[in-house]
């Protein structure tokens, strides 16, 4: 059932406003929904994605297609690619490329981290919600909760994304990605604490 919003995302926006209720009963909606999710695996990823996670965790591939659900939304990555892609012409391609990297180095880490530290029998939208709250948490606090060199780092690399043309808030985020790939552990011990 949380995979249903695969199919918004492949519709357009008017359609699915329109006629959601024709979107549940769509014939091909499991094969739409398998389709979408695979091509975002696969662009998000990489084309190797799938056999390498298999290879370093051993996870079947529908396993690694949970995993990748709950890591890309767990951190709201959708909607960063989103804003990436709104910088098209506006900022340097190398640039803009550089973001999407620091988005599908996280991406590919915490997808293994997943697919070693998360029980999925409660279901995808338990997960996303309880795993995406910790990480929201955390990110609000990241400023006091990083030590100074980790401050630095981070303002540093918000300076060279602003200078480049990207907007602050999008600088900020992507700038705290590499801070934020510990944050499910953080949840993982909250949890056992």
């Amino acid at each position: 059932p949380y995979l249903k919003r695969e199919l918004a995302r492949y519709f357009p926006t008017l359609l699915v406003q329109r006629y959601p209720q024709a979107l549940d009963k769509h014939r091909l909606r499991r094969e739409i929904i398998a389709t979408h999710l695979a091509n975002s695996i696969i662009n998000r990823g990489g084309p190797s994605v799938v056999v390498r996670m298999a290879d370093e965790t051993g996870a079947a591939a529908e396993n690694i297609a949970f995993a990748f659900a709950a890591v890309r939304d767990s951190y709201g990555m959708t909607a960063l690619n989103g804003e990436i892609d709104a910088l098209d012409n506006q900022v340097d391609g190398a640039l803009q490329l550089e973001m999407y990297g620091a988005v599908q180095d996280l991406l590919l880490d915490r997808l293994v981290w997943f697919l070693r530290n998360v029980d999925f029998s409660s279901g995808l939208e338990a997960v996303v919600t309880h795993y995406g709250k910790g990480i929201g948490e955390i990110e609000r606090a990241l400023q006091e909760a990083l030590p100074l060199a980790g401050v630095e780092a981070v303002s540093a690399f918000i300076g060279r994304l602003t200078e480049g043309g990207v907007p602050e808030s999008l600088a900020r985020k992507i700038a705290s990605l590499p801070a934020l790939a510990f944050a499910p552990d953080v949840v993982l011990v909250a949890d056992r604490a």
